[in-house]
């Protein structure tokens, strides 16, 4: 997806070294963050989820102290846009942006972020997260929290971090965050947004609601959430979406092929 769009501002962590050697030889930028933990499904909520949490977090410290603004992105969150025009162009303010398990849009049709009001109390999904370096000391709260609470997951630990000192929906002297949908969190520190549900889809509101496609509305992302079977559930999924790489004679067999059909669905 990201060469199909061009773009080459890009590392892709390796958990293992297999993994690693695969990308190389393929070409991919990509760096060792070999984990120990396993080469196998993670599987959500095991004690390797957990720890996998941990390796984000300190991978995370590492780009910020060396005053990188990454977008990071957990595998299965597809980058089916090039953001950088919505991130750096029209939210520079912004300091850390994130992705939500919303299932509703608040963005009243404008395509911007979500209401804070109306849209911070679903859960915040750190698969898909902007950071600007000077989110740093939020951050390190964030990981020593995470160290601390070994059996709690990360992303909700996240949320609590940046909900330290309460949410101000109003910052004093700063009328382009209100006005952009941004508010402040950790202990008003910190200016956070929730990014359109519309076009940084979980995998309900890309794959069950379609709200993108019925908006005509191009995702900047797509979020294999919301499904079940683990790692192949969610390549399934893609591929029933047609994002998934394969040959055409897959969606095509010459032999026993498949049946096909246009459905009339009405919406309502």
């Amino acid at each position: 997806h990201l060469r199909r769009l061009g773009l080459a501002n890009y590392l892709i962590g390796a958990m293992d070294g297999q993994a690693l050697q695969a990308l190389v030889a393929h070409g991919i930028p990509a760096f060792d963050m070999e984990s120990g933990l396993t080469t196998a499904d993670y599987g959500w909520g095991t004690n390797n989820f957990r720890q996998l949490g941990l390796r984000k977090c300190e991978l995370i410290l590492n780009l910020l102290a060396a005053g990188a603004d990454p977008i990071l992105t957990d595998a299965d969150a597809l980058i089916t846009r090039d953001p950088t025009e919505l991130i750096v162009g029209l939210l520079p303010e912004a300091q850390i942006l994130v992705t939500s398990d919303h299932l509703a849009a608040t963005d009243d049709g404008k395509g911007g972020l979500e209401s804070p009001e109306r849209a911070h109390h679903s859960a915040w999904n750190i698969g898909y997260l902007y950071l600007h370096h000077t989110a740093y000391q939020a951050m390190l709260h964030w990981k020593r929290t995470c160290e601390a609470n070994p059996k709690m997951w990360d992303q909700s630990l996240f949320r609590d971090v940046l909900r330290i000192g309460g949410i101000a929906f109003d910052a004093p002297g700063r009328p382009e965050l209100r006005a952009k949908r941004l508010f402040l969190g950790y202990n008003r520190s910190v200016a956070i947004g929730i990014l359109p549900v519309a076009t940084f889809c979980s995998g309900h509101t890309y794959f069950v609601q379609r709200m993108p496609q019925r908006r005509g509305l191009v995702p900047y992302s797509v979020h294999t959430t919301f499904q079940y079977s683990g790692a192949v559930g969610k390549t399934h999924r893609l591929r029933e979406g047609m994002m998934w790489l394969d040959p055409p004679e897959y969606y095509a067999p010459k032999a026993r092929g498949f049946l096909q059909y246009e459905p009339t669905i009405p919406l309502h």
